[in-house]
């Protein structure tokens, strides 16, 4: 990932992208987003997102990994 953008300058707006991973071309997958900050009237925002083959689904069940809204 090319992050010359963010070095040069972090106090705008920047968006930074990568491919979708090979194995979601190739098998369903489930997409989790997330995001953290104040906002764009008291701050900045960032949102991340990540992959998972469903067959490694039970991979993430194991380790506990939730969302922040799950109950």
């Amino acid at each position: 990932m090319d992050l010359s953008e963010l070095e040069r300058d972090n106090t705008g707006r920047c968006r930074l992208s990568s491919p979708v991973p090979a194995v979601c071309r190739k098998e369903p997958c489930v997409l989790g987003v997330d995001e953290a900050g104040r906002g764009p009237v008291l701050g900045p925002m960032v949102y991340a997102i990540c992959y998972c083959p469903l067959p490694r689904l039970a991979d993430l069940e194991a380790l506990k990994v939730a969302g922040s809204n799950t109950t």
